[in-house]
């Protein structure tokens, strides 16, 4: 019977292990320089993702980047965009991926920063996003 038990607990560390292993962890946060601008003013928001570093070195695999307009939305305005910049982590298993954008808004009272949504190897059913913001 211990014998049993043991062979179970074995298995079951065995294919949690295989498991985890297979899993790519994505991840994205929006953050923002200041919440309080006066009308008119500007602040940054710097975009980050995580990407698995053996997902970077596939072919197949990336991520698609949101397609940003010169607007967030009907309140706030993106003045500039900056360039993506990859960076791999120090102990190599991971990719950074940063965009800072400068937003605006002419409109007083809070505005909400919907959530930027990111997609694994372009297809919109795998997707990944930032929690929403509000200015």
């Amino acid at each position: 019977m211990l014998s049993k038990i043991r062979f179970i607990f074995i298995l079951l560390v065995a294919i949690t292990a295989g498991n985890a292993s297979f899993a790519q962890v994505y991840s994205a946060s929006a953050k923002m320089d200041s919440t309080k601008i006066p009308i008119g003013g500007q602040t940054r928001i710097q975009l980050k993702v995580f990407v698995p570093a053996e997902v970077m070195q596939q072919k197949d695999k990336f991520v698609q980047w949101p397609l940003l307009s010169d607007t967030i939305s009907k309140e706030i305005e993106i003045v500039e965009a900056g360039p993506l910049d990859t960076t791999l982590s120090a102990d190599k298993k991971t990719y950074f991926l940063t965009q800072t954008l400068t937003i605006t808004s002419f409109d007083s009272g809070y505005q909400v920063i919907p959530p930027f949504r990111f997609l694994k190897d372009g297809d919109s059913n795998r997707f990944f996003e930032t929690q929403a913001l509000l200015l």
